[in-house]
């Protein structure tokens, strides 16, 4: 099992993004454009395992059952949700209720 905690190792690629502050629409295609691109530069190749499905910033956890890893971000690491002063059941149910509703 790959456990991904906290923040990936390896940051997005977003080389060839151009972002214009004048226009949502033409970033989100621009960007739309650029994610398929670097899916279909995938194909044919290895799975990559350390590749993360959620951003760091993202307050939930995923169990993916075809990869076999579990993704807990940093946002969920971070206060509310986990501190010092908590007991240990709490934070555990909170967790596993946020990977649960997934």
């Amino acid at each position: 099992m790959v456990a991904k905690i906290g923040h990936p190792t390896i940051a997005p690629d977003f080389t060839g993004l151009t972002i214009l502050p004048t226009s949502f629409l033409a970033n989100e295609i621009g960007l739309h454009h650029l994610r398929s691109t670097q899916v279909r530069a995938l194909l044919g190749q290895a799975v990559d395992r350390t590749e993360w499905q959620l951003s760091p910033l993202t307050v939930n956890a995923i169990y993916d059952p075809t990869a076999n890893d579990v993704t807990l971000p940093a946002a969920l690491l971070a206060s509310p949700f986990l501190g010092t002063s908590r007991s240990t059941p709490p934070i555990s149910g909170r967790s596993a209720a946020s990977s649960a509703t997934r």
